[in-house]
């Protein structure tokens, strides 16, 4: 072993060390910052003295640290999201359309039932039809009528 290796590995778990207690830092600010007040009360924060333990009990490891509240994330589309109901309505209305171009009810349309009806996806058939199984199902329509509904509103 070489005489300096010593001073090096200190080196490294110095460096290590301010690492981590930076990122415990940063992570406690951010999430002051996202959620203000979201958090624990005051006295919730204050220091609490833990119970003395009786005879024969285990003494506890420390108070226990409540979960952080988290701020509300936005909304995704879902389906059965209840407080979208346009959006439910708008797949309904999709799903429509979709059961009543798929003439022989095979769950799928063929380029056979889409031409004279649809014709962006005739002409884009290949586009629409991202597994490439040579039709179009019922989660390649939704995708496709959510697109061009995003390009509208845009």
């Amino acid at each position: 072993m070489k005489s300096g290796s010593g001073w090096r590995w200190a080196g490294i778990a110095a460096v290590l060390l301010v690492a981590v207690l930076g990122v415990s830092e940063w992570n406690k600010r951010t999430v002051q910052t996202v959620a203000p007040g979201a958090g624990p009360s005051p006295e919730a924060q204050a220091p609490q003295s833990a119970p003395k333990p009786t005879a024969g009990e285990q003494p506890s490891a420390g108070p226990r640290r409540e979960s952080r509240a988290r701020p509300e994330r936005e909304r995704a589309d879902r389906p059965g999201d209840t407080q979208r109901p346009a959006l439910e309505e708008y797949h309904h209305n999709v799903q429509q359309e979709f059961r009543s171009a798929d003439r022989n009810g095979d769950g799928y349309l063929s380029r056979e039932e889409v031409k004279g009806r649809f014709t962006f996806i005739e002409r884009e058939f290949g586009r629409v039809d991202a597994d490439g199984d040579g039709r179009i199902s019922p989660d390649e329509f939704w995708q496709l009528r959510r697109f061009q509904a995003r390009q509208k509103i845009n």
